[in-house]
């Protein structure tokens, strides 16, 4: 049996959003569980997503109190036989990525998932690597043309990859916009020198 798991954080509703974009919607959809890492925003975002799918979530910086009595701060949860660390990942000193790497800097895990610094992040699928952005912000004006710099960005990915990446631009207006990059994955041997 097959699980799908919508990994999702800094959903900031309904301050930053009013609603959930519609492609991730269609994700929530058919998910068997989500994980958020962080930044609900209110108890109602969380009411929301688990009208989908049960959620394992953690709460973030601007979470309001009661969403932070009813979530810890950080959770490691065994998924498929493996163990996953969720944080929010946000700090004053460190920046995201080492603030995440130290909530479990004691702790035996297979794979970390933050949220906090709206950055994504590259995941290996296979023999390729792929990218996926999704934001709910205004998308793309009806008529939307490509300008030079994702005119430049085909044509670069085209000239290192040949047929052998993806690159796709979808949006409309008020609903966001879904970039997704996917290009050969090469392993290095590291040497002594490395």
């Amino acid at each position: 049996m097959t699980a799908r798991v919508v990994v999702i954080s800094d959903t900031h509703m309904p301050g930053r959003a009013r609603k959930l974009p519609p492609v991730l919607v269609a994700d929530l959809e058919r998910a068997d569980l989500i994980l958020h890492a962080g930044d609900f925003a209110t108890v109602e975002t969380l009411e929301a997503l688990r009208g989908f799918a049960p959620v394992q979530g953690v709460y973030g910086n601007v979470d309001e109190p009661e969403l932070r009595c009813l979530l810890p701060r950080r959770l490691k949860i065994e998924l498929f036989g493996r163990w996953v660390g969720l944080v929010h990942g946000d700090s004053p000193s460190l920046p995201t990525v080492a603030r995440a790497v130290a909530e479990f800097v004691d702790e035996q895990l297979d794979l970390i998932v933050f949220g906090h610094s709206h950055r994504p992040l590259l995941r290996r699928e296979g023999d390729m690597l792929r990218c996926d952005v999704i934001d709910n912000g205004r998308g793309l004006r009806a008529g939307h043309k490509e300008g030079v710099g994702l005119a430049s960005t085909r044509q670069r990915l085209a000239h290192l990859y040949g047929d052998q990446h993806t690159f796709s631009l979808r949006g409309a207006p008020g609903e966001g916009v879904h970039v997704t990059m996917a290009i050969p994955f090469h392993h290095f041997e590291r040497t002594a020198a490395d």
